[in-house]
């Protein structure tokens, strides 16, 4: 990579892309593809499809809570897919929603490969599908997403109406991940990828920010950061301060579902 860089500008490159294209995504993605998942017997959980708007098909679980007029929407982190996330939807589903549990493209049995503005045009796909195929209203869609995925939400609720978005360990930019994971020498490729600090002025529904202070991969100080740019009155940061990145559901500084679900039915 080192020696590709003078060799792009000595050949009149303005923007060099592979290197850009190369920490996107080394910062951003980690899909586990499948062409099938282990069956599930439950019979509310069923096989949902998006086609997004640039004709991608994305593969997603619809959690359906016959009783509940509201939706989920469900943005995982970069690693894995939406099967292993079933079990925190199913948590999200008991707390009265329907969940939608979109797995991006080029995750699980989605097409594609995973790209920034992909990530947001699957976001966009499963917003539509909810209120045109599933009936929601708008008032009706919430959001929840975890690391990556908050950059998928923060897009959405800052375009278009939803009842509240809860952020667990939301990143903050992804110059800031460029400098957090040793890239910081080449954090100008990357200055406008994934910029929730720029966008969260636009931010158009209540926020709950859930953090770990113990975080290594995505440090509170991003947190924070996204929490301070949000110009919505209605805003609310938690910090489990002795919980990292992935364990911080398992708190016992915080009740974390019962946070969550508190927020939602306010």
């Amino acid at each position: 990579m080192l020696l590709g860089i003078p060799l792009l500008f000595s050949s009149g490159c303005n923007a060099p892309s592979w290197p850009k294209n190369y920490l996107i995504g080394k910062l951003a993605f980690l899909p586990e593809k499948t062409s099938s998942y282990p069956a599930i017997a439950e019979a509310n959980i069923e096989d949902y499809w998006l086609t997004t708007e640039d004709g991608v098909r994305i593969h997603s679980f619809y959690l359906k809570n016959t009783d509940a007029d509201r939706v989920i929407l469900f943005f995982h982190g970069n690693a894995g897919n939406a099967y292993s996330r079933l079990g925190h939807a199913n948590i999200l589903r008991d707390m009265g929603f329907n969940v939608l549990l979109v797995d991006y493209r080029g995750y699980g049995k989605s097409a594609g490969k995973p790209t920034e503005q992909g990530l947001y045009l699957d976001a966009q796909a499963s917003y539509h599908a909810a209120i045109k195929d599933k009936g929601f209203a708008e008032n009706k869609i919430y959001l929840y997403a975890r690391s990556i995925g908050s950059t998928a939400a923060i897009e959405l609720c800052r375009q278009y109406q939803v009842a509240s978005t809860v952020l667990v360990a939301p990143l903050s930019s992804g110059r800031a991940m460029a400098r957090q994971m040793g890239f910081g020498w080449f954090d100008w490729l990357v200055a406008s990828v994934f910029d929730n600090l720029e966008k969260a002025k636009d931010i158009t529904s209540p926020v709950l920010i859930i953090h770990g202070g113990q975080d290594r991969i995505v440090p509170l100080a991003q947190g924070r950061a996204l929490y301070d740019a949000i110009n919505h009155s209605s805003k609310k940061i938690v910090v489990a301060d002795n919980s990292g990145h992935n364990d911080i559901q398992h708190s016992d500084e915080i009740d974390f579902w019962p946070l969550i679900q508190e927020f939602y039915n306010r």
